[in-house]
């Protein structure tokens, strides 16, 4: 009688994957400051709803409590902490993502960095020069998500500065030819005055503590499909702007920007001002939520499974018969 074939039972391997949370860290000292808004609470809205699909949460907090997280480090922590803060995060399983915005970073704390995050191309350069072993990451400047497109009005020049009035260049001077707006947290004081501007002037005071200013203004400006004055040598301007645009300063001295608004509003709505245009259309394309977001899921992608368990290895029926025999 013919003894029955033998069978192997083969059970696959299952991968179960535990992804880590993204917890954006701040400080309560800085709960004020346009770093924590722009790159902290709504940066943190925004991935959150990028990632819901996913099953990852993604958090805004003032207390470093974390574990096995990542962690991107905003400016007003890392301002606000010391060495034993972000030691402690490290000992407890987290990875950690510096983002200093537009500040000189501390050389001394980059080594506890998993990673830095560049919010200007002058700034990514330079983490690369001097760091070319720590991973840097350019991450677009986030304009403001409260502030959806602006069509401007088209009737009359005007130009306009949003942002911290103590870094508004010639201020006083230029009260006749531009109209200063305090920008915050709180829409309600500036947002309704941005479609009435066709033009943003964006000339800034320099500071002794500034470090890799990111453009946006110019993104802000992008949105609101208007024109901006600055001088090409701010940060990212003329990377963005290029050798074309027609309201790029090469100085910030008072005569200079004088000049330059009084040329723009004689070519308002001639073919220079489209020149204009077309360009601050390209980047407010280059300045999307969109890129933005395309830009940290490359930042975080390559830290998001904590772990990998597997079990249920292959067994097969005819090894045990073999070592049952």
């Amino acid at each position: 009688m013919a003894s029955p074939p033998i069978t192997s039972t083969v059970i696959l391997e299952a991968v179960e994957l535990t992804l880590r949370n993204i917890v954006f860290l701040s400080h309560e000292a800085t709960a004020s400051w346009g770093s924590t808004l722009l790159r902290g609470r709504l940066m943190a809205k925004l991935v959150a709803e990028f990632y819901a699909p996913r099953g990852i949460d993604v958090s805004f907090s003032e207390a470093p409590a974390q574990r096995d997280s990542i962690v991107i480090l905003t400016k007003g922590f890392l301002l606000k902490s010391c060495s034993d803060d972000l030691l402690r995060l490290k000992e407890q399983g987290n990875i950690l993502i510096a983002d200093y915005v537009d500040h000189p970073e501390n050389p001394e704390l980059v080594e506890i960095f998993d990673a830095l995050i560049a919010s200007s191309h002058k700034q990514t350069a330079a983490y690369r020069a001097a760091y070319p072993h720590k991973r840097t990451v350019h991450v677009t400047h986030l304009v403001d998500t409260r502030i959806r497109t602006v069509p401007p009005q088209k009737h009359a020049f005007r130009v306009g500065y949003f942002g911290g009035l103590h870094n508004a260049k010639h201020r006083a001077d230029l009260a006749a030819h531009v109209q200063f707006h305090e920008s915050g947290s709180d829409l309600s004081q500036w947002i309704r005055e941005l479609p009435l501007y066709n033009c943003h002037y964006a000339v800034r005071q320099n500071n002794p503590w500034d470090g890799f200013k990111p453009f946006t203004k110019g993104f802000l400006a992008a949105r609101c499909q208007s024109p901006i004055i600055i001088v090409a040598s701010d940060g990212d301007a003329a990377h963005y702007l290029g050798g074309e645009y027609p309201y790029l300063l090469v100085s910030d001295h008072l005569s200079d920007i004088i000049e330059m608004v009084e040329r723009a509003a004689t070519d308002f709505g001639g073919p220079r001002w489209q020149l204009a245009l077309a360009i601050m259309s390209d980047i407010a394309k280059a300045s999307s939520d969109t890129v933005v977001l395309a830009e940290f899921d490359t930042l975080v992608r390559e830290y998001m499974p904590l772990r990998q368990s597997f079990w249920a290895t292959p067994r097969r029926l005819l090894s045990r018969l073999l070592r049952s025999a």
